[in-house]
């Protein structure tokens, strides 16, 4: 009987940590995030096709040694130009090279080993698989055609890899 109830607890558990997940622009680990600026954003669901993704880069798989990170954002319309915001950090993403693609970008030193980003390495000083998770505040500045600008926020998880 103990064990049934244990079973139950914990299935209780993890069901309430899913929904506490707010769905962002199709992505239900982005949680929408106010901005950082005194801007109105706009929803990221109206702007972007599926939340922003920021992952580390560096060439060996699990390091953080390189303190890079790549940052990509799908957008529903077409822009002359984006511009990432994080950790205070603003970051030209290039346009895509295809019509479905995505703008992105890299960010180095991106602070995963002493700053904004830092992360709890899971096994000795460089190696990070993400078993210490950490969210990421990504502001998104899309300039459209007309000169105008959109804007919108949200916060991911850092994903321990890029590609």
């Amino acid at each position: 009987m103990r064990y049934a109830a244990l079973i139950a607890l914990i299935a209780f558990a993890a069901l309430l940590a899913v929904g506490c997940h707010a769905h962002t622009a199709g992505d239900p680990r982005a949680k929408a995030a106010a901005p950082r600026s005194g801007a109105t954003p706009e929803r990221a669901s109206r702007l972007l096709s599926q939340a922003p993704y920021v992952g580390v880069s560096c060439r060996r798989a699990s390091s953080i040694a390189c303190d890079r990170v790549g940052v990509a954002v799908w957008l529903k319309r077409p822009a002359v130009g984006v511009i990432a915001t994080i950790a205070g950090r603003r970051l030209p993403l290039r346009p895509p090279r295809s019509r479905e693609g995505w703008w992105e970008g890299f960010l180095q030193p991106a602070g995963l080993l002493h700053g904004a980003l830092r992360v709890t390495p899971d096994r000795g000083r460089y190696y990070w698989q993400g078993t210490h998770p950490r969210d990421v505040h990504v502001a998104v500045a899309i300039t459209r055609a007309s000169g105008g600008t959109d804007r919108t926020a949200v916060t991911i998880p850092l994903s321990a890899g890029w590609g």
